[in-house]
């Protein structure tokens, strides 16, 4: 079978682009040409050039809400950076309960809420903060894929995604359904769900402005160019007094001079840089109130969970064993080959988009290895070794805050034991604990 003209794949990524702010890394092409061949023999044209070309009219709009499924990545879980959720609701929701009215409700966004485990998840942190109670709140939880808002809407996660939940949570405002779980009713009903693309939706058609947005995980997917318009336009639907949480490996470094950041214990959090009100109050040290637990040491007990939980992804899991071989004897194309591969297959492989990160840095590409880190991250956080090579090339691409998070979370994460090494053996390539801590605080001590 022959695959699509090169010319029309880089104009249908061009188009994806324009239209959406997601930027595909060239390991991902495989699996869009596979996704949009198919797409465009459904919709009955002989080849990917007649579709590509209706789809830069404007002429199948219906089609972006079938593609972009398939090309994006929805996998995520609950409570995912719990110490975003602890600001939220021992700093930053009590902070704004004092300076509104008791009439005033609160209103959140998570933007770009995949299959709902992010607004899940602040649904759970706003019932329980005392400081809202006989308050209204509402969660705004927006996404551009629709198959992911259907997913969403129903409230179901499986065993995975609810791990990280604190038991006596999960029991209190999640019911029992088949292989995973429901959030209940009473919470599903204050989020609003709806379809929205950053780059083609109104934004005041989200009605109020927000008293905090959730923009995590989304802007690692975007040129820096569609980073600031989306910033700004973010930004501009933020109450003054408004707080706005990134990603770990996100930054407004050279996007946004309006807001800054503002660090609360493990988390760092955006507000403008002049506000009426106060900032939160510095949390109390940890002795003076018990830690929330905000990450289950254990998962819950097994009449409620069980034992075994699913695979993340169907099919075959990606043999990367011999790219790491081609690897460590500098074989790149030959690594190149194999991690394209297991991409196509699994999209949704950590250990895939950290190999291909790697190779754009072996190969002098740093922007794509950038994103390649930050995908494998998104993935799956633990994965020490990745932060590490993300933080050096973030350093040495003159980002010195963005660097100076990610060296910090690597020495966070391996000293509460929240990390793990990814499963290939590159010595020569992966630093150790001890050599990426000690790296780590070599590189805070010259930023």
């Amino acid at each position: 079978m022959i695959g699509p003209a090169p010319e029309d794949l880089d104009r249908l990524v061009e188009l994806i682009e324009l239209n959406t702010g997601n930027v595909i890394p060239r390991g991902q092409l495989p699996h869009l040409a596979q996704v949009a061949s198919e797409r465009a023999s459904e919709a009955g044209f002989a080849g990917l050039g007649p579709y590509v070309e209706l789809l830069g009219k404007s002429a199948l709009q219906q089609e972006w809400r079938r593609l972009l499924p398939d090309v994006t990545i929805k996998e995520s879980f609950l409570y995912r950076i719990p110490e975003h959720f602890e600001a939220l609701r021992h700093d930053i929701l009590p902070s704004l309960a004092k300076a509104r009215p008791k009439t005033h409700g609160l209103r959140v966004w998570s933007a770009g809420c995949a299959r709902g485990e992010e607004p899940a998840t602040l649904a759970v942190v706003m019932a329980e903060c005392p400081y809202l109670a006989g308050r209204e709140w509402e969660v705004l939880a927006t996404d551009v894929d629709d198959e992911a808002l259907d997913c969403a809407r129903r409230g179901e996660h499986g065993a995975r995604a609810v791990a990280q939940v604190p038991a006596h949570l999960l029991r209190l405002h999640f019911e029992p359904r088949g292989a995973g779980f429901r959030l209940r009713r009473e919470l599903l009903e204050r989020i609003d769900f709806r379809h929205f693309n950053f780059f083609r939706s109104p934004y005041l058609g989200l009605g109020p402005p927000f008293d905090v947005i959730f923009l995590r995980n989304v802007l690692i997917y975007f040129s820096p160019d569609a980073q600031r318009r989306v910033v700004a336009r973010v930004v501009s639907r933020l109450a003054p007094d408004g707080y706005l949480f990134l990603g770990h490996s996100e930054s407004l470094w050279q996007l946004n001079d309006e807001m800054e950041p503002l660090e609360l214990d493990n988390c760092f959090v955006y507000r403008r840089r002049v506000q009426a009100s106060p900032a939160p109050a510095r949390r109390r040290p940890a002795a003076a109130r018990p830690a929330p637990q905000l990450r289950a040491a254990t998962p819950p007990p097994p009449a409620t969970l069980p034992a075994e939980l699913p695979e993340a992804a169907e099919g075959p899991a990606p043999d990367l064993a011999a790219a790491a071989r081609a690897l460590a004897g500098d074989r790149l194309d030959e690594a190149r080959a194999v991690v394209d591969a297991a991409l196509c297959r699994d999209r949704n492989h950590a250990e895939a988009h950290a190999l291909s990160g790697l190779l754009h840095d072996l190969t002098g590409d740093a922007q794509a290895a950038v994103a390649a880190y930050r995908a494998a991250l998104f993935l799956e956080p633990a994965l020490f070794q990745v932060r590490f090579m993300l933080a050096h090339r973030l350093e040495h691409l003159g980002w010195p805050a963005r660097a100076r998070n990610e060296y910090r979370q690597v020495l966070t994460d391996l000293g509460h034991g929240k990390s793990r090494t990814l499963g290939v053996d590159l010595p020569r390539l992966l630093p150790t604990p001890d050599e990426a801590s000690q790296r780590s605080r070599r590189a805070l001590g010259r930023l």
